[in-house]
């Protein structure tokens, strides 16, 4: 059985991003079915602390009881709202990025994490059993989270790696000794302390925001950050498609050296979905494709092209 630490701020933090979020929950899935030991490094807040300290004051469970810091956990990372309206106009972003980001900074979390970065910290390695026996429910948007053995807790870890990509700070670090793989689902602004033979695997999922100009500077600059840092120490790559990797090894063939694949989560069908059916009883060609409504993604354009195949159907989901 190998174990892997996954690194995820898609699910280790409430930052549902839409195609990350969905390849890395079905790719732990793949690897969850083949029997390997899986481990989320999820970041730690204010909250989390303080309901940590209530259930201690409280003294009515177990001294090795850790049901309210799981309880905690969970809440958090169902904070994402993946129904949420994304027609905000391009200032209000700017500006509830930076008030979050001015809140998250004066945290006790961000200023352990910047601590440990420069070396003067060095908590205790803190990993919490996922043993879910006590939580009433689990709603849907959050069974992925059984698929891991175990949670490792960072105190802002994925809070402050934004900024440490951003304004150039120290990397935040980690301590990966014990496990076989890494996997860091998208470039990521870390330092690994590993043994010898830990491995340590970048998904890379496009480089747009190396090419794409209706991408921000901001955006630009953050992966510039990330993607240096994580193939400074990855000892592959995994890419999401053959067009990435080949974009990849076009863009930087300096680094054509590292190890590289493409990889594909595994995926299941319960059942063959009904064949659509005409008035007439036959079965209509259907197409499906997956997007979220983004002007880039050009939704408009396929619709308007699909008005001219009335003999088919088309299935948008996202």
């Amino acid at each position: 059985m190998t174990s892997i630490l996954i690194i995820s701020e898609a699910l280790g933090e409430p930052n549902h991003k839409r195609g990350i979020f969905h390849f890395t929950r079905e790719l732990l899935r793949s690897l969850a079915a083949e029997g390997h030991e899986l481990t989320l490094l999820v970041e730690t807040t204010r909250r989390y602390r303080k309901l940590r300290k209530r259930q201690q004051q409280s003294r009515l469970f177990a001294a090795n009881s850790r049901l309210i810091e799981l309880l905690a956990l969970y809440r958090f990372l169902d904070e994402a709202d993946m129904n949420a309206s994304a027609s905000r106009s391009g200032l209000r972003q700017r500006v509830d990025w930076l008030r979050s980001r001015l809140t998250v900074s004066v945290s006790a979390e961000y200023c352990r994490c910047f601590l440990r970065a420069l070396g003067f910290w060095f908590p205790r390695h803190d990993a919490l059993e996922n043993r879910t026996e006590g939580l009433e429910y689990i709603p849907p948007d959050l069974r992925h989270l059984r698929l891991f053995r175990k949670f490792l807790l960072e105190p802002g870890f994925y809070s402050y790696q934004d900024s440490s990509a951003f304004f150039r700070l120290p990397p935040p670090r980690i301590d990966a000794r014990g496990y076989d793989i890494v996997l860091i689902d998208t470039p990521t602004r870390v330092a690994v302390r590993r043994d010898a033979g830990t491995r340590v695997i970048c998904v890379v999922h496009d480089l747009l925001p190396l090419t794409d100009l209706k991408l921000s500077d901001a955006a630009t600059r953050l992966f510039l950050s990330r993607l240096a840092t994580s193939i400074a120490q990855a000892d592959e790559l995994a890419f999401v498609s053959n067009y990435s990797l080949e974009r990849f090894r076009e863009l930087m063939p300096q680094h054509a050296h590292l190890p590289a694949r493409v990889v594909y989560p595994r995926t299941r069908f319960d059942e063959a979905a009904p064949p659509i059916a005409t008035a007439a009883g036959a079965a209509r060609p259907s197409f499906v494709v997956i997007v979220s409504a983004e002007p880039r993604k050009n939704l408009d354009a396929l619709i308007r092209a699909f008005r001219r195949l009335p003999q088919a159907d088309l299935v948008v989901i996202g």
